[in-house]
């Protein structure tokens, strides 16, 4: 029986997962304090990439509307008339981009 356990013992520490810096298998509370750490660690990581992704839409927007805006004013020069019909496209412009940057659309 001491040779069985002594084998089992010796496969268990082969495996990479089951070692640790003394060899022996973690205990329960050592397993559990990993888990959490490694979600802690996994949430930290989709968290930082919702703030990137974030930052990415909101400067796409802020430029997006910035050259509309460009266009527009290149377009109508000094057109009154021209200036207010443009600047209502650029307005439903704009509020389709504020939809899609909160999910509406």
């Amino acid at each position: 029986m001491t040779g069985e356990l002594q084998r089992l013992s010796s496969q268990a520490e082969m495996l990479p997962i089951m070692r640790t810096h003394g060899g022996l298998l973690p205990s329960p509370e050592l397993r559990q304090l990993q888990t959490t750490l490694r979600q802690e660690v996994a949430d930290g990581v989709v968290k930082k990439a919702r703030i990137h992704i974030a930052t990415d839409v909101a400067m796409d927007a802020m430029d997006s509307v910035r050259d509309v805006d460009s266009y527009r004013r290149s377009l109508a020069g000094n057109d009154q008339t021209l200036n207010a019909l443009l600047a209502e496209v650029e307005i439903t412009h704009a509020q389709h981009v504020g939809r899609i940057q909160r999910g509406s659309v």
